[in-house]
């Protein structure tokens, strides 16, 4: 073997020797990063519910369970319909930059429910998804995520609107003088929302058309210029199906504990209560005591006991949230992560 062919082997053995080095860091840091993040998750939810005294309603619900258990097993199958929605619409924003099975989608979905679970104003839900694709840094995911959340916040604001101004005229709190700006506002803000969201193809051509030079901007534009009208409109149908299952997996739970009131009680301040927790900030309506607070004050028109509907509220956290942040935790930690870098 000559001089020149025996260094060649020896760069070769030593590119290959440096590969395996970086390839075996960088999945040892993902396996660290992982574990970090499902420490937290499960950290904090162990934190919110360590406060509620579970065998106040320990009675109450096996009561409701001996009577109603149907109810309860079809609010929780429908938490896979509720989240299941979700994954299919992420993987219709993203499809032109990066294909996926739903199966995929749905696991990157439960994932961003468990990093948000201890993240302010939900960022930990975009990176949890980003975790699932090959391109962990690409910011056009984000612009997408973020028109499919426009879309599902849309739908609360104009459906939860009705029962949100019935809910303010029936508070002492708020005068008449306020409420006449009260509803200039809660009409304005779904207004404004209706038309950023249906010109989102406008707005990014024409950052597209002001920004060229600005390698960022192209960037963000060229991923988020397939969604059109009818991307939009499809869009929105599935946020608007997801909020319906919502809206019934909370009436089912409701049910369950015996809350009685009217049918159009529970179609004008369920959708209320949505929009009441869409408004105060992500991190706090996390909080358990938050959103027993909110159904209290919009229920109280109810003559069902206040323990009632406590239970409802706190089971609806514990099916629709903590549930399947434990279950993307344990999804985040098992699963093996691709990268393309």
């Amino acid at each position: 073997m000559t001089i020149k062919n025996c260094r060649c082997f020896a760069c070769s053995k030593i590119q290959t020797i440096i590969h395996s080095i970086i390839k075996f860091t960088k999945a040892q840091g993902y396996l660290v990063l992982k574990i970090i993040l499902v420490g937290l998750c499960l950290i904090f939810l162990y934190q919110r519910t360590r406060k509620i005294v579970f065998s106040e309603f320990k009675n109450l619900f096996v009561n409701s369970f001996t009577n109603h258990w149907e109810l309860f097993l079809l609010a929780f199958l429908l938490v896979f319909v509720n989240w299941g929605i979700e994954a299919k619409k992420w993987k219709y924003l993203i499809n032109r930059i990066e294909k996926i099975s739903f199966l995929k989608a749905f696991y990157a979905t439960m994932a961003g429910i468990a990093i948000s679970s201890f993240t302010p104003n939900r960022v930990g839900e975009f990176a949890g998804r980003m975790m699932f694709l090959k391109n962990k840094t690409d910011t056009r995911v984000v612009a997408l995520t973020i028109i499919g959340s426009m879309s599902q916040l849309l739908m609360t604001l104009i459906i939860g609107l009705p029962g949100f101004i019935q809910f303010l005229m029936n508070n002492q709190f708020f005068g008449l003088k306020s409420m006449h700006w009260i509803n200039i506002i809660v009409i304005l803000l779904p207004m404004l929302i209706v038309i950023l969201f249906w010109n989102i193809p406008n707005i990014f051509n024409w950052f597209k058309n002001h920004f060229k030079e600005n390698n960022m901007v192209k960037y963000i534009t060229e991923g988020t210029s397939f969604i059109n009208r009818k991307g939009l409109w499809y869009i929105s149908m599935l946020s608007l199906s997801r909020y319906l299952v919502f809206c019934f997996q909370y009436i089912l739970i409701l049910l369950f504990f015996e809350v009685d009131m009217l049918w159009w009680q529970y179609a004008l301040f369920v959708p209320a209560i949505f929009l009441i927790q869409s408004i105060v900030p992500s991190f706090v309506i996390t909080e358990i005591g938050i959103r027993v607070s909110v159904a209290l004050g919009v229920f109280q028109f109810c003559t069902s006991p206040i323990s009632h509907i406590v239970a409802a509220s706190t089971m609806l956290w514990v099916v629709n949230l903590m549930i399947p942040s434990i279950f993307g935790a344990f999804t985040l930690l098992t699963t093996k992560l691709e990268s393309n870098n």
